[in-house]
């Protein structure tokens, strides 16, 4: 019996991603959530040290785009800020710098938001971003990170925008949902619905959705599992065994 090739057995698992060519630029819009509690000082390192999730945001963005452009320069960045709308405050580039500035400029954050209707940021990508008809051309990434724990998301599955983008060959959204068990409201404590709305988001496995509350090591992996390009990876299910309930068996190291 002949021996499959790596590709082979590649092509078996992504699905119909492995169809199209997978060297194409990406265009990665970082979605980035300012709310308070982004900046509490929630995660531990083992020397004792605290940080804030956006803190910690700042550093794994730092280093997924050095990584990413090593891969190919021609990848391009931009930044949204989530609060009670959404706001683009950079343009695509290259430039990292402009990235890791805007992000230091975020003020604290003293606001307590209600719940986020998740469709306003596919209106805002309809504004700036023009998908490409043909499957070789560029290819767009949100990556959302939201960190809210008693703060529902909110969604229009009629929406025009999320259907047109979410039906996109050449749209991608993945998650990371940062969460805090030990929220000041333990009774309005939503991280659990809150992570299901999220996996809902995505019908066919395209897309990688995480959870990580207070565990520095599982932030950053998190961060590394994501700098892979979407045509070239598994379907989350085969390249990570996750369950629903992990969310409430995420243990500090």
């Amino acid at each position: 019996m002949a021996t499959k090739t790596l590709l082979e057995l590649s092509s078996e698992h992504s699905g119909a991603s492995s169809k199209f060519p997978i060297a194409c630029p990406e265009h990665i819009i970082f979605c980035l959530d300012v709310c308070q509690e982004m900046d509490r000082e929630t995660f531990t390192v083992r020397s004792g040290s605290t940080f804030s999730p956006l803190n910690l945001v700042r550093k794994a963005i730092a280093i997924f785009m050095e990584q990413k452009s090593s891969c190919n320069k021609n990848h391009k960045y931009s930044l949204v800020l989530v609060h009670d709308e959404c706001s683009w405050m950079v343009p695509f580039t290259t430039q990292h710098k402009d990235i890791l500035n805007a992000i230091d400029e975020i003020p604290e954050s003293k606001a307590h938001f209600g719940h986020f209707t998740f469709d306003c940021l596919f209106k805002l990508f309809k504004k700036h971003v023009i998908l490409p008809q043909s499957p070789d051309s560029t290819v767009y990434r949100a990556i959302f990170i939201y960190g809210r724990s008693n703060c529902m998301l909110r969604s229009l599955c009629d929406s025009p925008e999320r259907k047109e983008f979410l039906e996109s060959a050449n749209f991608y959204i993945d998650a990371i949902y940062i969460h805090n068990k030990l929220v000041e409201n333990a009774e309005n404590n939503k991280c659990e619905e809150i992570y299901r709305e999220l996996c809902d988001l995505d019908k066919e496995g395209k897309y990688y959705i995480f959870e990580v509350s207070g565990n520095t090591t599982k932030f950053f992996t998190i961060f590394a599992k994501l700098i892979a390009h979407p045509r070239q990876r598994a379907q989350e299910s085969i390249a990570f065994k996750k369950s629903i309930l992990d969310i409430t068996l995420d243990e500090e190291v």
